[in-house]
């Protein structure tokens, strides 16, 4: 299982992204469906692995990501003041997390691409009981021009950095429904629920059975991990 865990472990370290309805809220729940395009044969023997929700809990200067799995789940925590994120992984029996920064999140997963142009076209959607406004992402990657559209809403509060694809960091709100890829994946992910909820504080706490690894570390992890057969 050590190809499919690797690509869960990457899924979650790309969709973290910043955060923003027609309610001003200070802290609630976001609710996601997650689906795949063009999954390989590969790909499509482990497809009842795959995330198939996700969820953002945010209050104050902090956000949560959890996308379960059948294997486990997988969470973000960001605090935005300190600019640290902690991405946990509760898998097979192992509950592990990885400490990093801004910075080296922005490292982790961010395509060098040139040319980059967002334009807002007048088109908008309901999504969530939000009234969306469209927004078309494009530039260069490989000496290829590449496009991808969105649409987000200015309603809600941002957080952190969106590193979910090139451009998106660009966006003036937050994303409701959009596009990434990864490893070979395209997801698909749509806003199904906004909530106001009273969030616990301990939500944005690392928990103390989970073991905080170095890089050095998690790949070793990795490497003892069985491969897929």
């Amino acid at each position: 299982m050590k190809k499919t865990s690797s690509i869960l472990f990457l899924l979650i370290a790309c969709i973290c992204f910043s955060f923003t309805t027609n309610k001003k809220l200070t802290q609630g729940k976001v609710e996601f469906s997650v689906s795949f395009d063009n999954l390989t044969p590969e790909m499509k023997e482990i497809e009842s692995l795959l995330p198939k929700t996700m969820s953002i809990f945010f209050k104050g200067k902090h956000m949560r990501t959890e996308m379960p799995t059948s294997m486990g789940n997988t969470i973000t925590i960001n605090d935005d003041e300190k600019k640290e994120w902690y991405l946990l992984m509760d898998m097979m029996g192992q509950k592990f997390a990885i400490k990093r920064t801004d910075e080296e999140m922005k490292k982790d997963t961010t395509k060098i691409v040139t040319n980059l142009k967002v334009t807002y076209p007048k088109e908008t959607k309901v999504i969530a009981g939000y009234t969306c406004q469209k927004a078309i992402i494009s530039y260069e990657s490989d000496g290829k021009k590449e496009s991808v559209e969105c649409f987000f809403t200015r309603q809600l509060p941002v957080l952190g950095f969106m590193n979910a694809g090139p451009g998106y960091d660009k966006v003036e709100g937050f994303l409701m429904e959009y596009k990434m890829t990864t490893q070979g994946l395209t997801l698909n992910l749509f806003a199904t629920k906004v909530s106001e909820q009273n969030i616990s504080d301990d939500l944005f706490k690392v928990p103390g059975d989970f073991k905080l690894l170095s890089d050095e570390e998690l790949m070793k992890m990795q490497n003892n991990v069985p491969a897929d057969r």
